[in-house]
């Protein structure tokens, strides 16, 4: 929460429901629709901040599973920044077909769950900065990047997690302090310094 304004993570259910949750906070929020859910947390957070409504406002995460429990893997859940900008809205639309089209990628998503016991996935793109997604990595534990490059179409995918995790792999895992990256580098910057050296798919990155 930086002044006043809370990541929020909003799930559209089975049954086509909407469930909120904040990413930093013990806040909760329902609803049979968006809108519905999108008031719930607000309310939440105020009691919670013990500031007027008015006051509270909401950086919008949404998620969507795209692949539902069996006996292999937990669910799967993308989730994507309710971002303004269209160019941005459409990139990162680009991930969501990408993930539901192409089986073969869900194998990227092996090395464990986060704190809620699925595995999410955060669509990224490459001029996000890491700062804002150190601070997920950091409420999940543990969530899984899917970075879409617009101009050729690819998308890259990287696992990061905290000490807390679950399942680590310590034999594995390379401290993303030691690739001279920080909460001002790019998203880009840390695709880039992860692929040449490393087998950047069964490796798992640490926010320490």
């Amino acid at each position: 929460m930086i002044d006043g304004i809370y990541d929020v993570a909003f799930r559209c259910t089975r049954d086509d429901g909407w469930e909120a949750y904040a990413l930093s906070h013990s806040a909760y929020g329902f609803g049979d629709t968006l809108a519905e859910a999108r008031k719930d947390i607000t309310e939440a957070l105020a009691l919670l901040a013990e500031q007027p409504e008015n006051r509270i406002r909401l950086n919008e995460h949404h998620e969507r599973l795209i692949l539902a429990a069996d006996e292999h893997h937990a669910d799967v859940w993308l989730r994507v920044h309710h971002d303004t900008d269209p160019n941005h809205a459409l990139s990162r639309r680009e991930i969501v077909d990408k993930l539901q089209n192409e089986p073969e990628t869900w194998g990227n998503f092996d090395n464990g769950l986060s704190l809620n016991g699925d595995i999410i996935v955060l669509a990224c793109l490459p001029d996000d900065m890491l700062g804002d997604v150190f601070t997920q990595v950091a409420n999940a534990h543990r969530l899984y990047l899917a970075v879409a490059y617009p101009d050729s179409g690819q998308v890259w995918f990287r696992c990061m997690n905290t000490n807390e995790a679950t399942d680590r792999k310590p034999e594995s895992e390379i401290n993303i302090a030691s690739l001279n990256l920080g909460a001002g580098s790019t998203v880009d910057d840390f695709i880039q310094a992860t692929s040449a050296d490393h087998n950047a798919v069964r490796e798992e990155y640490l926010v320490a």
